[in-house]
């Protein structure tokens, strides 16, 4: 056996031939197999003469942390593996990544990440418990069961995780026939996300007050979204400021400037609905000059951007020709997207092209 002498340190021992720190793999009670993930070299130390391995895991993790950001996943592996075995929760849960997204040299292998992710969770791991509740709710990799996502949401959600808050309410309001007390839960919930800085609760809170009809009170929580920097909220609070609040089939509260500002403030953001309606601002003239090649140009991007109404109303000016040069095979692109998106009306203007039908 080679004579070397060893080197403790927190992340294990330093490689007797490199100098770099290095992991450790158990054999047996009476030998350490020891392998330097630099140099490659694998060396044989008898334990007894370098006494008890006492690593500090979250030392051991936030070096396996290093490597990961590095993109060094194998050698990250290592690392985590090592504080693993240690029972630290979120060395757990990056390993349970690796085996969801094949990284760090092993296959893809979704027991495995169940594995990690489950023990992760068990030890109070926020992250695990988010990614096993939207297993749980999706059904894609296990069997769907929303009661247990439901749990594991609420449970992570009263440990503070903002992203469990959020995600909560949305599962609770994911039907319209919820019940009032899913509602006013959900509601909680995405209050306190949106407290905590997580902006586009706030405007998810506005679509259920929206979907309910309380208008006023969505208007209040899309423009909170909005001053709190959510491109979704900028866009509705846009589309409130531009076509009115609708009440007793009047409309109200139209602000064409601030809409426009809004607008602009969303698309900015690449939200596809803030770019849509910024181009129907340039289309309408809605506080701004009216530009109708800047319309087409944020129609396009919303609809690069899969936005089936921006879609529909590209398709429409390439059928038309009243704006641009008429192109019958753009035209039908766009309206065929804008239908296989769900907007019905789009068939309409497909058929009156050369009287061809959809399909």
């Amino acid at each position: 056996m080679s004579e070397y002498k060893i080197t403790i340190n927190t992340y294990g021992f330093k490689c007797p031939n490199c100098g770099t720190d290095f992991i450790l793999r158990y054999d047996t009670k009476e030998f350490l197999k020891i392998e330097c993930y630099n140099c490659h070299s694998i060396i044989n130390v008898d334990a007894s003469e370098i006494g008890e391995y006492n690593p500090d895991p979250q030392k051991v993790f936030e070096r396996g942390l290093e490597e990961y950001g590095l993109d060094d996943y194998k050698t990250a592996r290592l690392f985590f593996e090592e504080a693993a075995r240690c029972n630290h929760p979120m060395s757990m849960y990056y390993l349970g990544n690796m085996y969801n997204y094949a990284l760090g040299g092993v296959d893809k292998d979704i027991a495995q990440a169940y594995k990690w992710y489950s023990k992760a969770a068990s030890m109070g791991c926020e992250k695990a418990m988010n990614k096993l509740a939207l297993w749980n709710w999706d059904g894609y990799y296990i069997e769907q069961n929303k009661s247990k996502a439901k749990e594991l949401f609420l449970k992570a959600a009263e440990k503070g995780y903002v992203d469990c808050m959020y995600n909560l309410g949305l599962l609770l309001t994911e039907n319209y026939n919820y019940s009032d007390e899913d509602f006013e839960t959900a509601v909680y919930w995405l209050n306190k996300a949106g407290d905590l800085g997580l902006a586009i609760s706030y405007n998810k809170v506005g679509d259920l007050l929206e979907k309910k009809g309380d208008l006023n009170a969505a208007f209040e929580y899309y423009l909170k979204a909005a001053e709190s920097g959510a491109g979704s909220g900028q866009y509705n609070t846009a589309r409130f400021l531009k076509y009115g609040k609708i009440k007793n089939g009047t409309f109200k509260n139209v602000d064409p400037e601030k809409a426009f500002y809004w607008a602009k403030l969303s698309a900015s953001q690449y939200d596809g609905l803030g770019m849509y309606i910024l181009g129907s601002c340039y289309q309408d003239g809605v506080g701004v000059d009216k530009n109708t090649g800047k319309a087409i140009w944020w129609y396009q991007k919303a609809s690069n951007n899969n936005i089936p109404i921006a879609q529909l109303k590209l398709g429409i000016i390439y059928s038309n020709g009243k704006y641009i040069p008429r192109d019958l095979n753009k035209a039908k692109y766009w309206l065929k997207k804008a239908y296989d998106n769900g907007i019905d009306e789009a068939k309409k203007f497909f058929d009156c092209l050369d009287k061809e039908s959809l399909y």
